[in-house]
């Protein structure tokens, strides 16, 4: 698994079940509690092109906009809004690579089971192929991790 996918897989993956975690914590404390977080971070890391088997090399940034607040029946609502690009370069050929995508979210909790995918287009301004990064997560109705997989495919 390249750098790239598996620092979106650690990112993905504990920040559903950390957030819950915390959100469960926070509609303990206040049923009428609201919490609104707005911020950009960077990121980086690379990912091999399955059209072409290619390493590049990327960086960008990821804004989130989320808000919580316990609803009436006492469950948290969870609503976010993801927007996230970056661009790379292709070690061998030096062509550029471009990637982006949104995430909407919208939920109460505890809500299990959850299924996450999310599927993501990595555009390439030369010869090489477009081709997919989809990364797929799932939580049990025990709150238990269950998969985490990442995929890449030339289906561009």
């Amino acid at each position: 698994m390249s750098d790239f996918i598996t620092q979106i897989s650690r990112f993905a993956t504990r920040r559903p079940l950390a957030v819950l975690a915390a959100l469960t914590l926070f509609a303990a404390l206040s049923a009428e509690a609201q919490s609104s977080v707005n911020e950009r971070r960077p990121y980086s890391g690379r990912v091999v092109n399955p059209c072409n088997n290619e390493t590049v090399n990327f960086s960008g940034s990821i804004h989130f906009q989320e808000k919580t607040k316990v609803a009436d029946d006492g469950r948290i609502h969870f609503i976010a809004h993801t927007n996230f690009s970056a661009s790379g370069v292709g070690e061998s050929t030096q062509l550029h690579y471009s990637l982006g995508g949104t995430l909407q979210s919208n939920a109460k909790f505890p809500s299990f089971p959850i299924l996450f995918r999310q599927r993501t287009k990595v555009v390439s301004s030369g010869a090489s192929d477009n081709f997919h990064v989809t990364f797929v997560f799932h939580v049990n109705g025990n709150g238990e991790q269950t998969r985490a997989l990442t995929e890449a495919d030339c289906k561009g």
